[in-house]
Formats: C-alpha cells, structure tokens, sequence
C-alpha cells in the first residue's frame, strides 16, 4: 500500500514523504523475484544518458540527491520511464523535472517493485532538450541486510551492486535512494 505522509526530519525540516510502504501483515516482501530471458528483452522506451548523485550520509538517515538526464529512444513509441526497484526501503521526498515538482498519481505512480514517471510528466516541454529528472529521497544504510545499494558495515558506509539480474532490477529503482540505474543502463 503506498500513501503519502507528512514527516519532520531530525534537523527539524518538514518534509513530505511521498511514498510510505505498509508493511505486510504476513512479514512477507510483496516483491517476488522475477525471472527474465534475453529473448523477452525489448529496448527501453528511454534512455538516462548522465547520472549525478549528491549524498547527506548521516546516521540513521541518509539523503540522496539524483539527478538523471532522459533521453526518449527513438526507435520506439513514446512511454513512460518504468524503474523497477523495492520501494519498502526508499521514501521518496521529492521528484521533478526542471522546476517542475511532480506529483503523485498524476505524474508518476509508486506501485510494489515499480516507480512509473509519466512520459507527460517528463517530455512535457517535447523531446528536443533532454529533461534532468530530480529525485531526493531517504535511505537508511544501517537498516540494509540485502547487501545491495548502500549499507553499513561496521564503521563504514559501502555500496555494492553486482551483475546478477536480481541486482540490477533492485539497483535500477534504487539509484532513487543510492546507485540509481534505469532500466536502460544495462
């Protein structure tokens, strides 16, 4: 179940978290592993060309800043940028392309394992100049048992993604909150 919730962080910003994950009566992740043949691959219908990331390590709150460059594949109709990624361990604060904030449910949907930004949304000003889209988002590393995107171990903050297909599902939505790659970008 995704909602929206209002949140004061530790340094006394108010924030609004915009996807807040439930979790599961059952203590089972509703995200089940998926298995993908390379004769079902299909090209993306976009590209993220250029990846920047701007991290606020800290303890028990981590802030990441991404700022993806999206570029529409011409070789296929336009659609939506689908990011596949486990959203029980990101709280998305904010996302927007240009000075455009977008809003949830009109402009991009958080559903178990995706997060959707509306081909709208994202080439609202057309394809010509590639939108950046900006995410900001909220992990906690010392919280992270999966070993994959950022964790803490010991003293030390880490990040880890290997080649795997699970990894790179997982990382893919993930670089949201710490190594985000698009579907695209493997």
């Amino acid at each position: 179940m995704t909602t929206t919730h209002s949140a004061t962080t530790s340094n006394g910003d108010h924030r609004v978290k915009l996807n807040v994950v439930e979790p599961s009566t059952n203590g089972e992740n509703s995200i089940k592993p998926e298995e993908i043949f390379l004769k079902d691959y299909k090209e993306p219908d976009n590209w993220v060309t250029d990846v920047e990331l701007e991290f606020d390590i800290r303890e028990m709150c981590t802030t990441v800043t991404s700022f993806l460059t999206v570029k529409r594949n011409q070789n296929q109709p336009p659609g939506d940028l689908v990011l596949d990624g486990d959203e029980t361990c990101v709280s998305l604060l904010e996302l927007s392309v240009g000075s455009k904030v977008l809003q949830p449910k009109v402009d991009f949907l958080v559903s178990p394992g995706k997060l959707v930004i509306k081909h709208a949304a994202l080439f609202e000003n057309g394809d010509e100049c590639p939108p950046i889209l900006k995410a900001v988002v909220e992990i906690v590393p010392e919280n992270n048992t999966a070993l994959m995107g950022m964790y803490k171990s010991g003293s030390a903050y880490c990040s880890q993604c290997e080649v795997s297909q699970e990894a790179r599902k997982f990382a893919r939505f993930f670089l949201l909150s710490s190594l985000f790659y698009s579907t695209s970008s493997f």
